[in-house]
């Protein structure tokens, strides 16, 4: 599953996955990649990877082709999986449990997910990105995507805080995170749901994705639960990470 690039021709029903190159230390640094190439372990579903043309009709990446329809937006692919596959990966969950783990995701995905990428391309230094990321020189990387990442969290809001009340804030989102995962070994219980993929991949940003971050202090400190719950993602689903790590020096 790891380590194709290029052009790729998949097999029919085999899902081919348009993103940017694996990180040095997590397979993708994008939770949003990251969350679809896990549900796609968790489903048992074939998937093949294209890193030439990683960005979709909409700009943005991942993206999915599949026996010749395109899909993007981590949510939508995953809404199209499950139709197309006919899977569901919520057991005997209540719909009251789904909608506490939907609430988790959703509050990760579009209000901690700005805590994550400012700290990675504007307040870190640069061992936040060259430790993690193949990458042209960080100044430029800084000057461009820093700068249209501030942009994009102004509008969203967070961007709008220092970054003392930014840590803050979303340093809450952690804690609520801690809070409802409990002694679980998931973030429902003893099984698996469809949103632990989305939750792992915005998690596991903070244990491999963002070296001295305060993120990274926080969960060692005070919220070890979370640090045990992406291992136990990780061991579960991704027994190649290695192999789907960037061996570029």
């Amino acid at each position: 599953m790891c380590g194709q690039s290029g052009d790729v021709i998949s097999p029919k029903d085999v899902v081919t996955v348009h993103r940017f190159p694996s990180g040095k230390t997590i397979p993708n640094p994008s939770p949003f990649v990251l969350k679809v190439e896990t549900y796609l372990r968790m489903a048992k579903v074939p998937y093949e990877i294209d890193t030439k043309k990683p960005t979709g009709p909409t700009g943005k990446s991942p993206w999915i082709s599949l026996n010749g329809q395109n899909v993007g937006d981590s949510h939508l692919i995953i809404e199209f999986l499950k139709k197309k596959f006919g899977k569901n990966l919520n057991g005997s969950y209540t719909q009251e449990q789904i909608g506490v783990s939907t609430a988790v995701r959703i509050m990760l995905e579009e209000h901690f997910y700005w805590g994550v990428v400012l700290w990675r391309f504007h307040y870190g230094n640069d061992e936040t990105l060259t430790k993690v990321m193949n990458l042209p020189p960080v100044w430029i990387v800084r000057l461009i995507v820093g700068r249209k990442v501030l942009k994009s969290a102004q509008g969203q809001g967070l961007g709008r805080h220092s970054k003392e009340d930014l840590l803050s804030i979303t340093s809450s989102n952690l804690r609520a995170v801690s809070h409802i995962l409990g002694d679980k070994k998931f973030i429902l219980g003893e099984e698996p749901c469809e949103n632990d993929a989305a939750i792992f991949g915005q998690l596991s940003q903070l244990i491999w994705g963002l070296p001295g971050s305060p993120y990274e202090k926080l969960i060692e400190d005070e919220l070890p639960n979370i640090k045990q719950y992406c291992l136990r993602m990780k061991d579960t689903y991704w027994s190649d990470w290695d192999q789907c790590l960037d061996k570029k020096k």
